[in-house]
């Protein structure tokens, strides 16, 4: 039930992080991914046959390295959303000289 839940995150955090220009193109990207994922997780429960707690280690190791990576997204909080790839690149840049309330 959780997993199912997550995956429905999925979609709705990844239609907001990417610009509108490329956003059909990354949702299915990121879907693909995540199924990919999803293939994968049975094979990685596997691992315990080699050493009992490494279905933790894999498990819990891509969490925390997804979690340090997403530091490095800029904040967006209170921000229009961009709708070209040249706001989106723009967004945590300061005096970029780029109005996102152009249209």
């Amino acid at each position: 039930m959780g997993a199912s839940a997550v995956f429905s995150v999925i979609f709705i955090y990844t239609s907001e992080l990417f610009p509108t220009c490329v956003r059909n193109s990354s949702m299915g990207l990121c879907s693909t991914v995540a199924r990919i994922g999803a293939m994968l997780a049975p094979s990685i429960s596997s691992l315990d046959s080699m050493l009992p707690m490494l279905p933790f280690l894999v498990m819990g190791g891509a969490s925390i390295i997804a979690g340090c990576i997403s530091f490095a997204l800029p904040e967006t909080r209170g921000t229009k959303l961009p709708e070209t790839l040249e706001q989106a690149e723009a967004i945590g840049k300061e005096n970029t000289g780029v109005d996102l309330e152009k249209k």
